[in-house]
């Protein structure tokens, strides 16, 4: 037997861009060192590239490679020294066996690279053992892009539009663009088939571009008929984020279809914030909120550390997320957290959107609560551009 541990660093590009690289790679060199005396005396440790290692344990197996993976997290726990200042440093760390997880090297890589990102995508700085489930978990992310890339390709994504109504008037403020494609055999499908294309950075922004540039010319087309549409929100994944130059290219995107920015909001959920990329993010949307476009926190409470986004980010609007839209009626956790999150906007003096309204009762609990405007089926479901269009149509 032999065990492999893939060891990532979490978030290490943000100690560089924040601290500068001098300081970065003195806490590498730090991590590197601290690493090596976590495991026994002689144990093969190596630094593969970048911020990543590989240790190899021979004679170890599945098990006792947990065991070790666990201690040498707890180990890195403590701040790191470097450029005379204290570093925090997290890692991810993925565990995979000879044989049962690969006879070629390549292959045990590959399967502790497996279990790498499982344990980064839950969080990061923990450990995760590869199992065959997360290789299923890989083709069904490919089948995700597969399905991305040819719905582009063959032009079967499409806006469609969910009104945003006053709680207060019942007047729609505006419409939130939903991305939509259309299987030939399937028929209508949502965003969740093709889930993984919006953490895939390339994929994830020819489709944000593609939803935006459709959405824009059709709410250009209704301006000029006369038609009053209010506010278009457009989500943007992290992974368009990551682009450094995604907000100037926005703006030259609304200035393209004639748009004021102020007719715009951005919709970007919190785990953007936690991203390697998260300094390119919050710039972003400064430069898009000097600019007129107002910023929305989707989801909000899904993620971590809310409270300190809403103190420190550019963010004009805060959007409940309908999981706790729909416990209003039965769960007495569901209703304090909205409550609070309204009178926490009040206080703040943001705007705030309720998701998945679909009762009068989740209406009116929280209308009158404050809540300042609402979406769900209650009022109407995403509608395509004809519907929207007969949707702002006087009369």
């Amino acid at each position: 037997q032999l065990s492999l541990l893939l060891i990532d660093l979490d978030r290490f590009k943000q100690i560089n861009d924040m601290l500068g690289h001098q300081i970065g790679d003195a806490a590498l060199c730090a991590f590197a060192t601290r690493l090596v005396s976590a495991f026994p005396i002689g144990t093969m440790v190596a630094r593969l590239g970048g911020d990543e290692f590989v240790v190899m344990l021979p004679g170890v197996g599945r098990l006792a490679a947990a065991g070790h993976a666990a201690r040498a997290l707890q180990a890195l726990v403590y701040p790191f020294r470097a450029g005379g200042r204290n570093v925090d440093l997290r890692a991810s760390i993925g565990v995979s066996t000879f044989p049962d997880d690969g006879k070629a090297s390549t292959q045990l890589i590959g399967s502790a690279d497996l279990a790498l990102y499982a344990a980064k995508k839950g969080g990061g700085s923990r450990a995760c053992v590869y199992e065959p489930a997360l290789r299923s978990e890989q083709l069904a992310q490919l089948a995700m892009l597969r399905h991305a890339r040819t719905a582009m390709k063959n032009d079967w994504i499409a806006p469609f539009y969910q009104p945003q109504i006053s709680l207060a008037s019942g007047q729609t403020r505006g419409f939130e663009a939903l991305l939509r494609w259309h299987h030939p055999r399937v028929g209508l499908q949502y965003p969740g088939t093709i889930a993984y294309a919006f953490d895939d950075p390339s994929t994830a922004g020819a489709l944000g571009s593609i939803v935006a540039d459709a959405a824009l010319s059709d709410m250009k087309r209704w301006i000029d008929a006369g038609l009053s549409i209010g506010k278009l929100a457009l989500n943007v994944s992290a992974a368009e984020f990551r682009n450094p130059d995604y907000a100037e290219a926005f703006l030259l995107r609304l200035a393209a279809h004639a748009m004021a920015p102020s007719l715009i909001e951005i919709e970007i959920t919190e785990t953007a914030f936690l991203d390697a990329g998260a300094t390119n993010v919050i710039t972003g949307l400064q430069l898009l909120r000097s600019a007129g476009v107002t910023v929305a926190l989707d989801d909000f409470g899904t993620g971590f550390s809310s409270l300190s986004h809403l103190r420190d980010l550019p963010v004009d609007t805060i959007k409940i997320d309908q999981t706790f839209v729909h416990g209003l009626a039965d769960r007495t956790k569901d209703r304090s957290i909205v409550e609070a999150v309204l009178m926490l906007g009040t206080a703040l003096g943001m705007t705030t959107i309720a998701e998945g309204v679909e009762t009068a009762g989740q209406a009116d609990f929280l209308a009158e609560r404050g809540c300042t405007f609402a979406q769900g089926f209650y009022y109407a479901p995403a509608i395509d551009a004809p519907h929207a269009e007969a949707y702002l149509a006087p009369g």
